[in-house]
């Protein structure tokens, strides 16, 4: 099976509400630190995610590896290669059909050393509507089918280290951009998102 891994998730947390002047409740968060096997559970609501399917065996793959930004042990993260990922199934509860926000989407990242920059990388996407990734190595907010806001007060992130990440959408104001506890903020100023195609999330 090819060892070579492009980027870890050691954790994937979503929250409604995003600015500062609004409570937040964490709607789902998929630690990764369960142990072994194709399948992580959501903490909060019990989501069930499983490993993606490989669309080419021992190259498209998600494992859970013991490599954490903690290193303590039992801490684990995701890590994929090629088109590899993790997908859960939200249709029961849609607590994430959130196109009119606030809402806030926050990751930790390790981009290994060699890491080369793609035009999109994908961190975490709903239901064809919302996405945080990376675009050109740089942190980016996707409304589909609207706009990709990139943080370009902050430029390209580092390899060989682990890398809080979140961005808070805040409907006609921007989005708040956070890289290691740090805010750069763009502004934006369209005030949804499209409707959801489907209910799944994928990391």
């Amino acid at each position: 099976m090819k060892r070579s891994r492009n980027l870890k998730t050691c954790l994937f947390a979503l929250a409604l509400a995003g600015a500062c002047s609004v409570q937040s409740a964490e709607l789902l968060r998929f630690g990764f630190n369960e142990g072994s096997g194709i399948t992580t559970t959501d903490s909060t609501g019990g989501r069930v995610g499983s490993l993606g399917t490989p669309q080419i065996p021992g190259i498209d793959y998600s494992q859970l590896i013991d490599a954490s930004p903690s290193g303590l042990a039992g801490d684990r993260s995701l890590t994929n290669s090629g088109n590899g990922f993790v997908m859960a199934d939200d249709s029961a509860t849609k607590v994430l059909t959130i196109t009119n926000g606030p809402i806030t989407v926050e990751s930790w990242i390790y981009l290994n050393p060699g890491y080369v920059a793609k035009g999109a990388e994908g961190l975490v996407a709903y239901g064809n509507s919302y996405k945080m990734g990376l675009k050109g190595g740089k942190q980016v907010f996707t409304l589909f089918g609207i706009a990709d806001i990139t943080n370009t007060l902050y430029g390209f992130l580092a390899p060989a280290t682990w890398t809080h990440l979140a961005a808070a959408w805040e409907p006609g104001v921007g989005i708040h951009f956070f890289v290691d506890g740090n805010e750069y903020f763009e502004v934006f100023t369209n005030m949804v998102a499209r409707p959801t195609t489907h209910n799944y999330l994928s990391i």
